[in-house]
């Protein structure tokens, strides 16, 4: 698919409208981190730059006051580190549904897709929802995760074998089954 048939996906004209209800809240946040960026003596040429390359909002306001006061580059650094990790929780829940997508294009939409995209997703695709504790589901996406690498089209029973103790412990086994088949 080309960038230009986007505008006759069905999928894609349905995910830009739901996407549009955060449009106020995003402009407001870019024009917060622009002003701030730009008052602490970025410029807009290097505040527009750290837009493209830091691209969380939050890290780059993180960052500001550590480039003003001089902090060594390495501490900025460790500092934006710390305040992306969330994105690495949210490529676990894309994992799923991007894994079998060519790095390229797993690639450019890892750069597009952000948290607020991760909630338009779930809430179009409640019925992929999985019951868990906050504690074991990266464990269960990265068993998924395997079991799809290992074998293409599991059957209930693959599935069941890689994730017994989460299955029982957790009453989510119909839910995993239909999330794992519908990756493939």
């Amino acid at each position: 698919m080309h960038l230009r048939d986007l505008s006759r996906d069905r999928h894609f004209r349905h995910g830009a409208g739901d996407m549009l209800a955060f449009g106020p809240g995003l402009a407001a946040w870019g024009l917060v981190t622009g002003v701030a960026m730009t008052q602490s003596g970025l410029g807009v040429g290097l505040s527009i730059l750290m837009s493209l390359t830091v691209y969380a909002g939050s890290a780059q306001l993180a960052s500001l006051p550590l480039l003003a006061s001089g902090a060594p580059t390495w501490v900025v650094w460790a500092s934006a580190f710390c305040v992306n990790l969330r994105f690495v929780i949210f490529s676990s829940q894309w994992r799923v549904h991007l894994g079998h997508l060519p790095r390229r294009r797993r690639l450019v939409l890892g750069y597009l897709l952000a948290d607020l995209n991760l909630v338009v997703f779930q809430k179009a695709w409640p019925e992929l929802e999985i019951v868990q504790c906050r504690y074991c589901q990266s464990g269960q996406i990265k068993s998924a995760a395997a079991l799809l690498k290992d074998t293409p089209k599991p059957t209930n029973e693959d599935i069941d074998a890689i994730m017994p103790g989460n299955a029982a412990d957790h009453n989510f086994s119909v839910k995993m089954r239909r999330m794992v088949h519908r990756s493939v």
